[in-house]
């Protein structure tokens, strides 16, 4: 019997019908919604796809989570499209709206909690996906960790709602997001008192964690990172798991999920 679970899901957005990648230990899985304990017994990963869309690299990401213990659902912000080709890539997520993301990603935290009764959430993002992971943190109070591999900022006004702890991960030679985008998004986070840690590996490019990537992956870079990502989602969701996730004292209580 396998140690995880996967499963297509669909589930209801403000927008219509959207649809998911789910990767979860065995034991939730029989758990069930209603089975997970007062609390949840598990924690859950939300976890937004590169400019790609949703595949074989995203599906494997969810199913390592998984087997490190976290109910992890990838959304599917292109509503079932995929392409391998990087123009095609450009024109999806040049198609997509951002307040069509953020519908889609708030209904997929309300998924993990109907659905599978998780704890704490924390999100994770891969380029266009870590743009999307800072972007909906701007957009509910439910996350308890941020994680952007990555990816650009929302405006400083957007990113004063964020409440949940940042673990961003840049590249050291990256023509998207660079070492400038990098000390403005420090700057922000420091003057709006955010709690964040901001780390970029020497000798990496942007999409250096994509093992199916052989142009840009570095893999002791990956390796690293991996563990820190481990130790920062340890540390924010299972160690502090009877802790609620908190609400910013800035959030407009219409927009309190």
């Amino acid at each position: 019997m396998s140690d995880i679970v996967t499963r297509e899901i669909e589930f209801t957005t403000d927008i219509g019908e959207a649809r998911g990648f789910v990767a979860m230990p065995a034991a939730a899985a029989d758990a069930g919604p209603s089975g997970a304990g007062e609390d949840g017994d598990f924690p859950g990963v939300l976890l937004i796809h590169e400019w790609w869309g949703i595949n074989d690299h995203v599906k494997d990401l969810a199913q390592r989570f998984a087997r490190e213990g976290y109910v992890t659902l990838a959304p599917d912000l292109y509503d079932g499209k995929s392409t391998a080709d990087r123009e095609e890539a450009a024109k999806l997520m040049a198609g997509l709206r951002p307040e069509s993301a953020v519908a889609v990603m708030v209904a997929a935290l309300e998924a993990l909690d109907q659905e599978y009764s998780v704890s704490r959430i924390g999100v994770v993002g891969f380029c266009m996906g870590g743009s999307m992971a800072l972007l909906v943190g701007c957009h509910s109070n439910r996350m308890s960790a941020i994680i952007p591999f990555y990816g650009d900022h929302p405006p400083e006004e957007e990113l004063a709602r964020v409440h949940a702890p940042i673990l961003f991960i840049g590249a050291e030679d990256d023509p998207w997001i660079t070492r400038d985008r990098i000390a403005d998004l420090k700057a922000i986070l420091e003057r709006r008192h955010k709690t964040f840690e901001i780390v970029v590996p020497a000798g990496t490019q942007h999409a250096f964690f994509n093992d199916t990537r052989p142009d840009a992956h570095n893999a002791e870079a990956a390796r690293e990172m991996w563990e820190k990502v481990k130790g920062f989602l340890r540390q924010e969701l299972v160690e502090k798991r009877h802790q609620p996730a908190g609400v910013n004292p800035t959030w407009p209580a219409d927009r309190v999920q």
